[in-house]
């Protein structure tokens, strides 16, 4: 009976060890990183995004970075600060650069 309790704890061991490392993994190359809260800052470079904690996060902007306004194409001169948003963010090193900005402005259609 004891060599099968152990058995069993070595296979319950093996299994554990299994699924973190492919958590890992799957987090290294699953969803991309979002941002979510209200906008503190912005310019041409970049914006600065306040959490609900109070954290704050700067984001770079880049030629390539999208705009949408609900489901319609947005500008980056829609953004001004208490524009709420939800950033979905590249890291390159230590740098947020954004892939996509959406937000909701008051004449946005859906927001009425």
């Amino acid at each position: 009976m004891n060599k099968n309790i152990s058995t069993v704890s070595r296979l319950v061991a093996i299994l554990a060890t299994a699924i973190v490392a492919s958590a890992s993994v799957a987090f290294a190359h699953g969803e991309p990183e979002r941002v979510l809260g209200v906008v503190v800052a912005v310019d041409a470079q970049s914006i600065v995004v306040e959490g609900s904690d109070g954290g704050r996060v700067h984001v770079s902007l880049g030629s390539e970075t999208e705009f949408v306004n609900v489901d319609e194409p947005g500008r980056l001169s829609d953004l001004a600060a208490g524009v709420r948003v939800v950033v979905v963010v590249d890291r390159h090193g230590g740098d947020a650069i954004a892939t996509r900005v959406r937000y909701a402005t008051a004449g946005a259609v859906g927001t009425e």
